[in-house]
């Protein structure tokens, strides 16, 4: 059987190709560090995993990213990666309460089982689809009016759009007016927890008087206050989708039990892979919808997250794109990525099985 005989971490920090802003975000970003790591087995295989962190969602920075996922591959050095049930035991234990770092050596465990061949992973988790169709996602800049506009001319039918921090009233306006002329353009509103409940409905209420052909409200609530996510889901007219109150399988049984939220928002740097399958499970037992997100990895990490989205097959909503906002000389190596179409290579035909997201 095979056996890790080596482990390298490394950290690469790549630009955006505009500044990124969130309502959480003191000022906008200008670059996303992802730290990799490397495993290498003896009989000559490799896995290459990434993390990138949110602190506000995770607690965990560039910084935690690098020791932890040290700590981690250097403690399975000597594993058979292919010994899953064995390795899942051992991550959450080695590294508790740091999932994007978990995340990251799940990855290049997985590459190394499968040869490194994206493919097969795919093929491994159902092979349901073979394409996806992503958002793409429009932050909170005085360049939000230019994104919209070169977003709409690549192709993309659905925006991912950040608003909060102005207020229900001022929020909605800016977003009417930067949906102007988008035609009929569906709208994923993500407000990164940036209201009350009365302020939220309020701002959902605006849009709907402006026309704006919401699809959907991520997280519009602190994600704490479940009674506040229940209030919203409950009264909104627009299914409202928790993201950052669900980490973990347990997070999401307590989110399903306790309010009536549409969908749930999956990233595999929230909760590690097993525990996105986990989720997976819950939300599809309660049928609810699933959504798959990214935390601005890299076309590595984001191709991780297409095996599991298109090989599953579960996600109605796909919001896979923050390689496109990286300046990534990498991403042809890992995607086959046009406009809003995503496929793994081995896996182009845009053209049927595709899931819509």
């Amino acid at each position: 059987m095979p056996r890790i005989t080596s482990a390298c971490i490394t950290s690469r920090e790549l630009k955006l190709r505009r500044p990124f802003a969130t309502s959480r975000d003191a000022a906008p970003r200008l670059t996303s560090t992802c730290v990799r790591a490397l495993l290498r087995t003896d009989d000559g295989r490799e896995g290459i995993g990434e993390a990138a962190s949110a602190p506000y969602v995770t607690g965990e920075t560039a910084r935690t990213l690098l020791a932890d996922m040290q700590l981690a591959a250097e403690a399975l050095v000597g594993s058979d990666p292919a010994d899953a049930e064995g390795l899942n035991r051992r991550l959450p234990a080695l590294l508790p309460d740091r999932p994007s770092a978990r995340a990251g050596v799940e990855m290049a465990l997985l590459r190394c089982r499968h040869c490194g061949d994206d493919t097969r992973l795919w093929r491994s988790l159902g092979g349901t689809v073979r394409a996806l169709t992503t958002d793409t996602t429009v932050s909170i800049t005085d360049q939000a009016r230019q994104q919209v506009d070169d977003a709409l001319a690549d192709g993309f039918t659905r925006l991912k759009v950040k608003v909060g921090g102005a207020g229900a009233e001022a929020e909605a306006g800016r977003l009417g007016a930067l949906m102007a002329g988008a035609g009929n353009a569906a709208v994923r509103v993500d407000a990164n927890q940036a209201f009350t409940a009365p302020e939220a409905l309020e701002f959902i209420d605006r849009l709907i008087q402006a026309s704006v052909n919401v699809e959907l409200v991520e997280q519009p609530v602190p994600a704490a206050d479940l009674e506040a996510l229940e209030a919203v889901a409950r009264r909104s007219p627009v299914p409202i989708f928790a993201d950052e109150a669900v980490l973990t399988p347990k997070d999401a049984a307590r989110v399903l039990e306790r309010t009536s939220v549409h969908g749930v928002n999956v990233k595999l740097m929230k909760s590690g892979i097993a525990g996105a399958l986990e989720i997976i499970a819950l939300v599809r037992q309660e049928q609810r919808q699933l959504m798959l997100g990214c935390m601005l990895e890299s076309a590595c990490g984001i191709a991780c997250s297409v095996a599991v989205a298109a090989g599953t097959g579960a996600f109605a909503v796909v919001d896979l794109d923050s390689h496109m906002l990286l300046d990534d000389s990498e991403a042809g190596t890992w995607l086959h990525s046009r406009g809003p179409h995503l496929s793994l290579p081995g896996l182009t035909d845009h053209t049927t099985e595709e899931r819509h997201g």
